[in-house]
């Protein structure tokens, strides 16, 4: 994952809120993320940075999505059963979000910046 300190936080407060120690983050310096143990990369969030609404569409069917402040609590969880959808974050501050994309074939943290 490609985050700064102050994300790097926020992001494991969220997975220790979890319970699931197991789970690990990988910080990489070129930002290049990527799950390819699940095979879930097909995913897109676009457009990133935005100002209203994020979209994500993706190859497998896409069960919730989550927002996350960056202090890692959960500000949205959205059920969805389908390959796309959409998310307004337009009344939410501007600032550095997470979006948790929970599909069939397993689970990817994405970084939103709202400006």
């Amino acid at each position: 994952m490609c985050a700064d300190a102050s994300e790097q936080v926020a992001v494991q407060n969220y997975l220790n809120g979890c319970g699931n120690a197991t789970q690990v983050i990988t910080v990489v310096s070129d930002c290049t993320m990527s799950n390819e143990e699940f095979g879930i990369n097909e995913i897109k969030v676009f457009p990133n940075p935005t100002n209203s609404t994020i979209n994500i569409n993706g190859n497998n069917t896409i069960k919730t999505i989550e927002l996350y402040d960056n202090q890692g609590r959960v500000l949205v969880t959205k059920e969805v059963n389908a390959n796309q959808t959409n998310l307004d974050i337009s009344g939410y501050t501007n600032g550095v979000y997470f979006v948790k994309i929970t599909t069939d074939a397993g689970i990817k943290l994405e970084k939103v910046i709202k400006d």
